[in-house]
C-alpha cells in the first residue's frame, strides 16, 4: 500500500526519475506560482494551505485546506500545461506521463458540490495514535465555517483505516468510492474513497 504521496501517488506525472522527489516538488512549486495559480484553487501544495501539528518544535502531522471553486480542475490543468511547456516537456514526455497517470485519473471522483476541501492528511509513523490528526481536522472544520462554507469533502485511499477512523470521529461519512484493478497495480491501493461532512 502506497503511503507517501510524493513516492506513491505522483511519481509518474514526471517524464524522468533522475531525482524524483526533487523533481516533483519543483513541478508542484512551479504550478503553484504560475500565472494561472491565483485563479486556480486549490493550491494544494502551497505552504499557506497547510495546518501543521508539532511536538517539541518538530512537525508531526499535517493537512491542507482549500476553498472549492467552479472550474478549479480546469484552471489547475491549465497551470500544469503552462509549466510543462516552460520546462520543455516534449510530446513524448507528455504522452508517457498521461499513460502512467491513467490509473489515478480513472479513480478520480466527480464533484458533489462541496465548497470546502481537506487533503494531504499525514502523520509521521512515530506520532500516530496521539490524536494529532483529530486536532487538525477540528481546526480545518473551524476554518471552513469561518469562510461560510457549507459542505467539506476529503478523499483518501481505500484501506487507509487510520485516516478513516479519524474522519469518522470528526463527523465525516463515506459518500462514494471508486475501485480499479489498474490502480492497485500502479499505486498499491484499490482506489479512492470520499468522505463528506456538513459545516452548517
Amino acid at each position: 500500500m502506497a503511503t507517501d504521496p510524493l513516492t506513491g501517488l505522483f511519481p509518474d506525472c514526471l517524464p524522468s526519475s533522475r531525482n524524483p522527489v526533487d523533481e516533483r516538488i519543483g513541478l508542484f512549486a512551479a504550478v503553484d506560482s504560475s500565472r494561472f495559480a491565483p485563479c486556480a484553487l486549490p493550491r494544494l501544495c502551497h505552504y499557506e494551505s497547510f495546518w501543521v501539528a508539532e511536538t517539541d518544535g518538530y512537525p508531526q502531522a499535517a493537512l491542507s485546506t482549500f476553498q472549492c471553486s467552479a472550474g478549479r480542475r480546469a484552471n489547475v490543468a491549465e497551470a500544469q500545461s503552462a509549466v510543462r511547456r516552460d520546462l520543455g516537456w516534449t510530446e513524448k514526455d507528455l504522452e508517457a506521463s498521461s499513460n502512467r497517470m491513467a490509473p489515478l485519473w480513472a479513480c478520480f471522483l466527480p464533484d458533489v458540490g462541496a465548497d470546502w476541501g481537506i487533503e494531504n492528511i499525514a502523520t509521521r509513523p512515530e506520532s500516530r495514535r496521539l490524536g494529532l490528526v483529530s486536532v487538525l481536522l477540528d481546526q480545518a472544520i473551524r476554518e471552513g465555517r469561518e469562510r461560510a462554507c457549507k459542505l467539506v469533502q476529503t478523499t483518501t485511499y481505500i484501506g487507509n483505516s487510520a485516516v478513516h477512523a479519524a474522519l469518522a470521529k470528526a463527523g465525516f461519512q463515506v459518500s462514494e468510492e471508486r475501485l480499479r484493478e489498474e490502480t492497485m497495480a500502479a499505486l498499491g491501493t484499490a482506489g479512492f474513497v470520499r468522505f463528506l461532512r456538513a459545516l452548517s
